[in-house]
């Protein structure tokens, strides 16, 4: 029987910044981004956090291929569904 559970990849897109806004961690599976104070307007009180840690199955980088991506997200759902089992891909954001 398939093994039931949600995997949550993320796909970085290059950005126009000369320094990258995140920092991916050595286990290529979890990323932060700052968001440093300074940087917001100065009439406003910002009591946010400056640093957001998330953790995901697995994140491609800017340099990923499309094949590695489909390798890793869509070819287990597309295996799954021709086993006979229900299969889900949910993308969200830039296409």
């Amino acid at each position: 029987m398939a093994e039931h559970k949600i995997n949550i990849f993320l796909r970085l897109r290059p950005t126009k910044a000369k320094k990258a806004p995140y920092e991916l961690l050595e286990d290529s599976s979890r990323i932060v981004i700052e968001n440093p104070k300074d940087n917001l307007a100065a009439e406003v009180v910002n009591n946010s956090k400056e640093r957001h840690e998330f953790k995901f199955n697995q994140i491609f980088d800017c340099d990923a291929r499309q094949e590695d991506v489909f390798n890793a997200v869509a070819q287990p759902a597309v295996q799954a569904a021709l086993d006979g089992f229900n299969g889900t891909i949910f993308a969200y954001g830039q296409t």
